[in-house]
This record gives structure tokens, C-alpha cells and sequence, in this order.
């Protein structure tokens, strides 16, 4: 490994080459449990836009098809 300029490379511990400290072990069970957390969470949310978005849009149609917003 090369000695990278402007670092303090002590003589007794191996040169850092700036790549293994982003290497960060991963308990697998864990990483899906989290992955499977965060897709349900986002389809959660897409479902209460979807919803609220056909509640709005009705109540809009209601609204327009009665005397409310109609010019005479």
C-alpha cells in the first residue's frame, strides 16, 4: 500500500489507503428488514395521496355540479 501525502501515518499501524474504513459489515437480516420497512412505508404513502386525491376530486365534482359555483 502507498503512503498517501498529508496524512499522519504512524510506523506501527498499516498505511490507510482511505478505503477500508468505508467497508462496514452488515447483518443482512437487518438490511432487508430495513429495506422491507422503507418500500411498505412508501407505498403507504402513495396509497393515502391516491386516496385523498380521489376524495378531493369527487367533492369537487360534487361541488361544481351543484348551484355552488354555477354562474346563472
Amino acid at each position: 500500500m502507498a503512503f498517501l501525502p498529508g496524512r499522519f501515518q504512524p510506523a506501527e499501524v498499516a498505511p490507510d489507503d482511505g478505503f477500508v474504513a468505508a467497508i462496514v459489515p452488515v447483518n443482512s437480516a437487518e438490511h432487508f428488514t430495513a429495506v422491507t420497512t422503507d418500500n411498505n412505508l412508501c407505498k403507504a404513502v402513495v396509497a393515502a395521496v391516491t386516496a385523498l386525491f380521489t376524495i378531493f376530486a369527487l367533492v369537487l365534482t360534487t361541488l361544481l355540479r351543484t348551484s355552488v359555483y354555477r354562474r346563472n
